[in-house]
Formats: structure tokens, sequence, C-alpha cells
């Protein structure tokens, strides 16, 4: 495998011999941070968010402690963003609730920025 010519890079796990860069290597990273409960990485029990804590209550009381916890772990394990701004969509059909994260970023000491949407229910 050649190595890529860009400082963010990483094999993706969901694709087999497949690389991500820039952009997608960033949302990824993210998107890992979204959906790793704490205490879930043996040697790293900070890492992660802790999205779980929320899962029974009513979305309206934690919207903005959902917001919160999404900016807490990004900031804390994302150093190569800044957040802009993150968006709870929350959906429930019949028995099935869904809950999407939007979170809008911005490439440190860059105008680049980016976009990625997490399904974390």
């Amino acid at each position: 495998m050649l190595t890529p010519n860009t400082p963010y890079w990483q094999t993706d796990q969901k694709k087999h011999g497949q690389i991500l860069t820039d952009r997608n290597d960033i949302n990824r990273c993210i998107e890992n941070i979204l959906l790793t409960p704490l205490g879930a990485v043996p040697h790293h029990p900070d890492f992660g968010a802790n999205l779980n804590a929320f899962l029974d209550r009513p979305i309206d009381s934690v919207r903005g402690l959902l917001v919160r916890e999404i900016y807490r772990a990004i900031e804390q394990w994302e150093p190569r963003v800044k957040i802009e701004n993150v968006n709870i969509n929350y959906n429930a059909m019949k028995n099935i609730v869904r809950l999407n994260v939007d979170v809008f970023w911005i490439l440190v000491g860059s105008q680049a920025t980016g976009t990625i949407n997490v399904l974390v229910l």
C-alpha cells in the first residue's frame, strides 16, 4: 500500500484496502468518537461520547445535554477541527426511534469546512 501524499489519512475499517483522506478521514474520526461509548476502550476509558446516558430520556429535555456532550467529545479527541454547529434530528416512527446528529466543522488553521451526519440510534 502506498502512503497518500496528504497529512490526514487512515485505512478504511469498513472497506478493506481503501484509504480515507482529508475530510473523509476527519469525518470517520468524528464518527468513531460519537459512536464509541465512554469506557468501551480498555486503555482509554475516557475516549468516546457519553450519548448512551440520554437514551431513555425525553429528547426535549436532553437536546442541550446531547449537544454539549458532542462538543466535549469532539473537542477532546479531534483537535484538527473546531465545531461550527451541531444539529440533533429526532424521528420516532412506530416503535423505532432514530437520532441523527449533524456536525458542521472547520479545519483549524484553514478555511476548509466539513459536515458529517451520524446515526447515533
